[in-house]
């Protein structure tokens, strides 16, 4: 059965965009404070919690009606111009849906692409500006493109969903062209973009929730195959999802952990999947909790850092990695070779090429043990330490498997690019990396498309 968006399906995802935004009042307020008055999310936080007061005006009304009434709200309880630019998209939202009680998925595809011309059309804004329409723009059209290309509901929303976040995370690079980020001398550039993070962050809560009403639909509710009231179920059908439906794999973690909100290692899969799907102040959050459950867990620490990595907080993130390092010892794990590859980046992204060297003095010797699946971690840090040659690595190369291939591939770009700093033989080998057609999930093409962008 096809999934069918109501007045009060959409809602419930109204409830949870509400909560999301709630959550992430200082990351917000930090990123705007960079670039701005500092104030996005607390005029964003105060229309969603005026949305939440009227609930039992808003819940049950069909969706015309529901997205009206979300445009007068947020008109009066938004301060500034996003007020202004939110009341344009639902009213946009109202008039493509008249007349209509429900929507398919394609259908709501257009509401996203009417909303999204909507913002640009009364912002005078436009793709690559560094706003919200930077998140919604290219979700809506990836939720067009997939529909149109017969792609499965959960393929559909899960396109959007990292849309929307890519979209996000690119205004990173990009200099505004209005606002007061406008006025300052590097024009925003090298800090993400508070509008289209929250913006970002609602588009993903909806494709969430969404795909979590798609499978109660198509008979994958526990109850139908498992014990509903086993955290441990939940945890377990969570790991089947864990390799290639992330979105799925979280929702099973999260429904787990709705049963037994002390575990950690519920909270540890569901900050993985958080990585995998560019959630990183989620994952971070996941972690952090694992850390206050188990201060001796030197795997979530190790990822902890991965988080802050991807957020560009390298400090932070050597910090976690050398307590993961000092703990792994501690426990007698053999994990080594990737946390000593992460910092040695992390301290080389921060200029600091005397502080990676010592850390590779420390801890890399061509027999330090390491597990079977991080061979190729071991093999780089190697690279690094000058332990073997460039050509000697190449060749050793398993190209036939994408997520090695790629992974090797990408040591031998940083290698060139902050060892023998040769930034054409860099970006030949970033070209590389992404030339490979799977595993796109995978950290190192996740970075070396950063690097190829900021390269190039």
């Amino acid at each position: 059965m096809s999934l069918t968006l109501t007045g009060p399906l959409y809602w419930s995802c109204m409830e949870r965009m509400a909560a999301r935004i709630a959550d992430c009042g200082d990351y917000i307020t930090a990123l705007d404070a960079a670039t701005g008055d500092g104030d996005h999310w607390v005029n964003l936080n105060m229309g969603f919690t005026e949305l939440l007061e009227k609930k039992e005006e808003l819940r049950d009304l069909e969706l015309p009606d529901l997205f009206q009434a979300i445009a007068k709200i947020l008109m009066t309880s938004i301060g500034g111009s996003s007020g202004v630019l939110y009341a344009t998209a639902y009213l946009a939202a109202a008039k493509r849906t008249a007349g209509l009680t429900e929507i398919d998925l394609p259908e709501l595809g257009e509401v996203l692409r009417v909303m999204a011309e909507a913002i640009m059309r009364r912002g005078k804004s436009k793709p690559g500006n560094k706003t919200m329409v930077d998140a919604i723009e290219p979700a809506a059209r990836a939720m067009r493109e997939a529909a149109a290309g017969g792609k499965g509901e959960t393929e559909i929303l899960s396109a959007m969903k990292q849309a929307a976040m890519a979209g996000a995370e690119r205004t990173k690079d990009m200099p505004a062209l209005r606002g007061r980020a406008y006025y300052q001398a590097d024009k925003g550039v090298g800090h993400l973009d508070p509008g289209a993070v929250t913006m970002s962050y609602q588009l993903a809560v909806l494709a969430d929730r969404l795909m979590e009403e798609i499978g109660d639909s198509a008979g994958e509710t526990p109850e139908s195959a498992f014990d509903a009231a086993s955290p441990n179920a939940w945890n377990d059908k969570g790991m089947t999802y864990f390799d290639d439906a992330f979105d799925k794999a979280r929702i099973c973690f999260s429904r787990a952990l709705a049963l037994d909100p002390f575990h950690a290692r519920y909270y540890h899969n569901r900050g993985r999947k958080g990585l995998s799907l560019d959630r990183f102040q989620e994952a971070l959050a996941d972690f952090q909790t694992v850390m206050r459950l188990d201060p001796e867990d030197d795997d979530s620490r190790h990822y902890c850092g991965v988080a802050y990595f991807f957020m560009g907080m390298y400090r932070e993130a050597i910090e976690e990695f050398r307590d993961s390092l000092r703990l792994m010892i501690k426990n007698g794990v053999a994990l080594i070779p990737p946390t000593v590859d992460w910092a040695w980046m992390a301290y080389m992204r921060l200029g600091e090429p005397e502080r990676a060297k010592e850390l590779l003095d420390e801890y890399v010797t061509p027999d330090m043990p390491c597990e079977q699946c991080d061979y190729n971690y071991k093999k780089r840090v190697l690279l690094y330490a000058g332990c073997t040659t460039p050509e000697e690595f190449e060749r050793e190369i398993d190209r036939d498997d994408d997520v090695l291939g790629l992974t090797a591939t990408y040591g031998l770009a940083l290698y060139y690019r902050y060892l023998v700093e040769d930034h054409a033989r860099c970006v030949e080998y970033l070209r590389q990396v992404l030339a490979y057609r799977t595993s796109h999930h995978a950290f190192a093409y996740k970075l070396a498309a950063m690097d190829l962008a900021e390269l190039a």
